[in-house]
């Protein structure tokens, strides 16, 4: 199957990844940058003595913190809430809720949804005016609308995340980090979420998923390089004075781009990751499409550098931090929604037992809301036997994944050997005694693969 490959060279990348940044820390000499009890300018807290260094520390106390967090998943929840909001209102819109759906006497809100009924505005099947411009326009206003929201919650997200006062600085952008993260998450896969578990439509999670997906990556490209570059030049040739310097103009003209945001470029390839592991089942082709959006991406990324944004100061560090738990979370978490589409929302395991399925087919009505002309249910007595093949599957597949995490190590023997001998070596200083021969901190070390 395609979305196992698919899979599979994901994993791949990763490991291949994780070695490399093994080799890249120890290469650079920055393995001995670890975590230290440096307190951040904006901690607040009571006085004591530490019980570390002895010395009098700022003191913050758990259980104040603890509270301060539920008022902050409070208000993400609410926030939650309008971006589910927004979501209901984009499907009726898109005609992905009609009066066939599992949940219309929920969701479905007729007052917009008959907007999308044969022949009018944004009519699904094309038959309406304009078919090529209005269709998209549910699609466009889901994404801006998502981009407005995001912007709304990072403002948020900021404010809660000093608020709950933080020591170091690595817990407080941690902290900002997993709420932006699960916020502008839950705004991209909630409608692919309920499609793929609730309507149990393959045909229209494929469609989502590529509208989505597509258009996401066009309003990245315009927002973050296109209207950017625009903007400042417009807004240099109004400024231009005659009387200018040459140097002065240089000057100028650095100070005036903005900083580099690289939260912005971490997000964008988890969502991407989400985009390709989580929904393997239904598009296979989006990990090509993803390639192909990559490359694109690259380009506009050292363009964004080059003229847009301010050259970002380098920080020290030995991994790329919570994004790397964000990235085995996703992992796991499509396991279980790949089996859930293999055994339920498409007809994979139909194709394989067809005698656990039965096939009804829809009306002309219903066709037209949905997006195949029959749905396929689990035939009579054949429930747990579905659930125990689903359940059979997701263990072997955990299996699986955990023999490659344990076996297969994050770095190469050469790396542990070559830090392994810088602590043998500072043992021999720390001791004062002499230096092996052969072995130097100061000697040039290769690149270790």
């Amino acid at each position: 199957k395609w979305h196992d490959i698919t899979r599979k060279q994901w994993y791949q990348r990763r490991v291949r990844g994780e070695r490399r940044s093994s080799s890249l820390v120890c290469d650079w000499g920055i393995n001995a940058v670890k975590w230290r009890r440096e307190v951040r300018p904006g901690y607040v807290g009571i006085k004591r003595i530490s019980p570390v260094t002895g010395m009098p520390e700022r003191y913050f106390p758990a259980h104040e913190r603890l509270f301060r967090y539920c008022i902050s998943c409070c208000v993400t929840l609410f926030l939650l809430f309008l971006a589910f909001f927004v979501m209901v209102i984009s499907l009726n819109l898109q005609g992905y809720i009609h009066k066939f759906s599992y949940s219309k006497n929920y969701l479905l809100y007729t007052s917009i949804s008959w907007l999308c009924e044969e022949g009018q505005y944004f009519d699904p099947s094309g038959k309406g005016p304009m078919p090529f411009v209005l269709l998209y326009i549910p699609v466009i206003l889901h994404v801006v609308i998502i981009q407005v929201l995001n912007s709304i919650y990072q403002v948020v997200a900021i404010k809660l995340t000093e608020w709950e006062n933080h020591r170091s600085p690595t817990q407080h952008d941690n902290a900002l980090y997993i709420k932006r993260f699960f916020f502008e998450a839950f705004d991209c896969y909630i409608a692919l979420f309920y499609l793929a578990f609730i309507e149990n439509d393959i045909v229209l999670l494929r469609r989502e998923l590529v509208s989505l997906y597509t258009v996401d990556s066009l309003r990245r490209l315009a927002t973050e390089t296109i209207i950017p570059h625009l903007t400042r030049k417009a807004s240099r040739r109004i400024n231009k004075t005659k009387n200018s310097i040459d140097c002065s103009e240089r000057i100028d003209k650095d100070y005036d781009k903005g900083e580099y945001e690289q939260f912005d470029d971490y997000l964008e390839m988890i969502i991407q990751i989400g985009y390709v592991t989580l929904f393997a089942g239904a598009f296979p082709l989006a990990a090509p499409l993803s390639v192909v959006c990559n490359v694109l991406e690259m380009y506009s990324d050292v363009f964004k550098l080059t003229y847009i944004a301010r050259r970002p100061v380098v920080h020290r560090i030995t991994s790329i931090g919570v994004w790397s738990m964000l990235v085995k979370g996703i992992i796991l978490m499509s396991v279980f929604t790949n089996l859930y589409i293999f055994c339920f929302t498409s007809e994979q395991l139909m194709n394989y037992a067809p005698s656990l399925f039965q096939v009804i087919p829809l009306d002309a009505e219903e066709a037209l809301h949905s997006g195949s002309d029959h749905v396929h249910v689990i035939a009579d007595g054949a429930g747990m036997t579905v659930a125990a093949t689903m359940m059979s599957l997701e263990h072997l597949v955990l299996l699986l994944v955990a023999v490659i995490w344990i076996t297969v190590p994050e770095s190469t023997p050469a790396v542990e050997d070559e830090l392994a001998r810088r602590e043998y070596v500072k043992f021999l200083q720390s001791h004062g005694k002499a230096a092996v021969p052969g072995i130097s901190l100061v000697e040039s070390t290769t690149e270790f693969r």
